[in-house]
């Protein structure tokens, strides 16, 4: 997880773990984003966010190995377990993002 914020990254990790530690094999898929990897995504419509916390290092998407579709009540309770630690849940947003977990 280069690059990303020592709390961010703390928070990460402790998530991936807690994860884990219940069963769910969680992992992150992306972290630190270049200004180029960003403009990727928006032109290919998977963001719409051209200042977004994985540029500084403040986020990191999540997905679950062999789950192609995790269902959305597993995203949800590392979401509820995210925000404890003080950070965002991209599915409390207005266009949710269940695999995003960003510092605030």
């Amino acid at each position: 997880m280069l690059g990303l914020q020592p709390d961010v990254q703390a928070c990460a990790i402790y998530l991936v773990n807690a994860y884990r530690e219940a069963g769910y094999p969680a992992i992150i898929t992306s972290g630190l984003r270049t200004a180029e990897r960003q403009q990727e995504l928006i032109v290919s419509g998977l963001t719409t966010a051209v200042r977004s916390h994985p540029l500084t290092g403040r986020a990191v998407d999540l997905a679950f190995l062999g789950v192609p579709q995790a269902p959305w009540e597993w995203f949800a309770a590392g979401g509820a377990l995210w925000k404890t630690m003080g950070g965002r849940w991209g599915g409390d947003f207005g266009i949710p993002d269940p695999l995003h977990f960003d510092g605030g």
